[in-house]
């Protein structure tokens, strides 16, 4: 019934002589609304109730008291009634699971219970929403971890409190008890302990075993028309060989099962021969029985022997006891044998298992026995067993799946590739799983080198919109044959092979051939990029195999060590920062929009520590250096023009003697060639000009030749630099600034220029005496001091 409740009674009506009103609307005059905007944003405490009461979606009823928890703790009892109205607040008109409810109040119970511990740590006192803060929120996040270590709920105990502030903050701005929002530290993680990087031995090894299979894989495929069309044929031998023949066969079976003359009775050789298929042909076509066979070879079969030739030189040896030929045609080794194999498959199945349906596909030499299957489908099934891709010792892939690798990738070909583009551009695994099948798509151009191109992930995480990413580059070679670019190229050639196939569909790059088993239920062709919520899954899985492969040794606490996606990623963090990679590029290249996100999970493990403390180390030692031994010496309080003089005179020895000690001259030698004209340079005085010690200095002057590089005096500890050299020093740095601005690029000028600069700067600014300093540049402005044009930048 329109209008009416359940008892028939109309609603919204007031009744009264026959007159219908309608209730009164709200006013909507200014006060009014002034007024009820007032009174929302209050908040009413006293209407919370301690005890709460829901029914859940999964059938369960929640139920939860919170009055003995404010009779115990009697000084919070208006904080718990403001988390409880968040948590109201949050699920108000929502219906959850039991889980969440368990979740959302046992966080409130948790916060409680650390304000009022002994071992809390507090910044302040807590009685309000509005007294929670950063520290406050940070100091409950430890004590999470110290007194629930290695719990996983710690962290959604602690995202349940956040809600509940968040959302009251969000509801009652106004409200000063409730205070304003804030940002909340990180929440704990199971352990919260930092994810290590690799070794250096254990991430060469992975290169390496990285670069090993896909050298194997790209042969294998690249390869394999040419084993199409030169691998030797196998014969089936479908017609009945002569009698000759056969005895020759049957004592070639006789040496395989390893059967002496004494041993070769007439019922062992019928079991060697009952179910061989020449056999029974030979008899069925001469109207013998397999018994008069055995009892004619074992009469005449030593003349008949020397007269044929074995047929089965095609039957797998299996029973070899030399490890070369075990699984190996007669006269063929492996690889030999795995070719002839590979190239009768694609005789006898062409369309396996691409071009078929995945019902018929899993049906060809199907491991098992219902009589329906042909022959030579099951003398493939057993061949196959010999197919390999990779080592022998320790394949890539063996059996059905090694013939499908030789065609398309397989889950355990393509990781390597995966692994390897992971490993070079630290990229999430998210990003590299979602690149397209066009390769075109994450390509541009690199300004800095033509033999270069950029590579482009996208990011998605976090995207402000959807179809929206952050852009993530990684430069890489196009001429270097394992570069990542010629990597991923050799991918999108072989994916785009399968388009024939009717189980091909567009979408993502890495696509690869599932397991035989899976092929109904899962399709033949698998896309990573259709399965984000288990590719890491893949990934783990996958490289548990990968490592056993190659005798990788990782230390792990699970049962089979895996590769773990964040210690690649922080591992090639690792190794940029010890390449000296600015860590604004890494964290770029991470595609991080705050450099802390990089700070905190990046840049924390004991790796990046060690780099931290080593590169401190030689800034202290460097200071170290820089502090107690200049290159050029500076004599302030004396002057050339002193020495000469005092050297003159006898009766100043004494003072002469002081000066060549601060001078640091030690040796007759050097006082002559000091005093001497090839001791006196455009700017400084050289104490000896055969043994320059500026950097790079043996380059371009020979042992025997004096150094005529006087713009370098100022980074060599044989030049002495006196009173009289500072206009000279001057004018060069002013030179210098002005061949800055006119006439060099800059990038140029800092590799030709920028130590020197830096070098006659720094001399100037320790000279102590700066009347000398000033005095000097009243000169050079003057236009009193000039240096030869060559100096001048010319």
């Amino acid at each position: 019934m329109n209008g009416t409740d359940a008892s028939g009674k109309r609603k919204g009506t007031l009744r009264g002589r026959g007159v219908r009103r309608t209730a009164a609307l709200p006013s909507g005059d200014i006060e009014s609304l002034e007024s009820r905007r007032a009174l929302r944003q209050q908040v009413n405490l006293d209407q919370v109730v301690l005890h709460v009461t829901f029914k859940t979606t999964d059938g369960l009823t929640y139920t939860k008291d919170f009055a003995s928890l404010a009779e115990t703790y009697p000084h919070h009892r208006s904080l718990l009634r403001q988390l409880l109205k968040g948590a109201e607040l949050l699920y108000a008109g929502k219906h959850v699971t039991y889980g969440s409810y368990s979740l959302l109040y046992g966080g409130t119970v948790e916060f409680v219970s650390f304000l009022n511990s002994d071992s809390a740590v507090l910044p302040q006192q807590v009685f309000n929403i509005a007294d929670i803060n950063w520290q406050v929120a940070l100091s409950f996040r430890q004590w999470l971890i110290a007194t629930y270590p290695n719990r996983s709920s710690n962290r959604k105990l602690y995202g349940a409190l956040k809600l509940s502030v968040e959302t009251i903050q969000r509801k009652h701005p106004k409200v000063p008890a409730i205070g304003e929002k804030f940002t909340w530290p990180p929440a704990p993680s199971v352990t919260d302990a930092t994810t290590e990087s690799y070794g250096d031995e254990v991430w060469h090894q992975m290169a390496l075993a990285c670069i090993a299979d896909i050298k194997i894989v790209m042969k294998a495929m690249n390869g394999l028309g040419d084993i199409l069309e030169t691998a030797a044929l196998v014969r089936h031998d479908e017609a009945p060989p002569m009698l000759e023949n056969l005895c020759a066969d049957l004592r070639h079976l006789q040496a395989l099962a390893g059967m002496t003359n004494s041993d070769a009775t007439e019922d062992a050789l019928y079991m060697l021969v009952k179910e061989r298929t020449r056999f029974r042909a030979y008899v069925k076509a001469n109207n013998m029985t397999l018994k008069e066979f055995v009892r004619l070879y074992q009469r005449d079969g030593g003349i008949l022997v020397t007269k044929g030739r074995p047929t089965f030189r095609h039957e797998l040896n299996m029973k070899s006891k030399r490890a070369e030929e075990r699984r190996c045609f007669e006269g063929y080794g492996r690889r030999q044998t795995s070719e002839m194999l590979i190239r009768e498959v694609s005789r006898l199945y062409p369309s396996w298992p691409l071009n078929m349906s995945s019902l018929d596909a899993r049906e060809v030499m199907a491991q098992k026995n219902s009589g329906t299957e042909s022959s030579v489908d099951k003398r493939m099934q057993n061949y196959m067993a010999a197919v390999h891709l990779g080592d022998e010792s320790s394949p890539i892939e063996l059996g059905q799946m090694a013939y499908v690798a030789h065609k398309a990738f397989t889950a355990h070909t393509l990781f390597p590739f995966l692994l390897y583009v992971h490993m070079n551009t630290g990229w999430n695994l998210q990003v590299i799983v979602r690149m397209t099948e066009s390769l075109d798509d994450h390509l541009g151009p690199c300004v800095e080198d033509a033999d270069a191109v950029m590579l482009y992930g996208i990011k998605t995480k976090n995207a402000v919109a959807p179809g929206l990413g952050t852009l993530i580059p990684h430069k890489s070679s196009k001429t270097h044959p394992l570069s990542v670019y010629n990597v991923l190229r050799f991918i999108e050639k072989r994916q785009h092979n399968l388009r024939s196939s009717p189980h091909y569909m567009a979408g993502g790059l890495w696509k690869y051939i599932t397991d035989k088993s899976r092929w109904v239920d899962d399709g033949v062709i698998s896309d990573l990029s259709r399965q984000l919520k288990s590719y890491i899954k893949f990934y783990g899985a996958v490289s548990c195999a990968f490592l056993a492969r190659h005798g990788i040794c990782i230390a792990s606490k699970a049962k089979k060590a895996t590769i773990e996606p964040g210690r690649i990623r922080k591992t090639w963090v690792t190794k940029h920062q010890e390449m000296g990679t600015l860590f604004e590029q890494i964290s770029e290249q991470l595609g991080h929009a705050d450099q802390s996100t990089s700070d905190t999970h990046y840049d924390s493990d004991s790796a990046s520590l060690h780099i931290k403390n080593a590169r401190l180390r030689s800034l202290l030692d460097q200071q170290v250096v820089d502090v107690t031994s200049y290159a050029a010496r500076l004599l302030e309080s004396h002057s050339l023009q002193d020495l000469r003089k005092a050297l003159a005179r006898p009766r100043d020895r004494t003072r002469a003697k002081r000066i060549l000690q601060s001078a640091q001259i030690n040796s007759d030698a050097e006082i002559v060639h000091l005093l001497s004209p090839m001791g006196q340079t455009y700017i400084a005085a050289c104490k000896n000009s055969r043994a320059p010690t500026w950097p790079g200095a043996r380059r371009f002057v020979p042992e025997s030749d004096d150094c005529r590089f006087f713009n370098m005096c100022c980074l060599c500890r044989q030049a002495l630099i006196f009173k009289e050299a500072l206009p000279y020093i001057l004018r060069r740095i002013k030179d210098l600034d002005q061949l800055r601005m006119d006439r060099i690029r800059p990038v140029e000028w800092s590799r030709e220029y920028g130590a020197e600069h830096q070098a006659w700067t720094e001399i100037i600014s320790r000279w102590n005496n700066k009347d000398d300093v000033a005095a000097a540049s009243e000169q050079v402005e003057s236009g009193q001091v000039v240096l030869p044009l060559t100096m001048r930048g010319a």
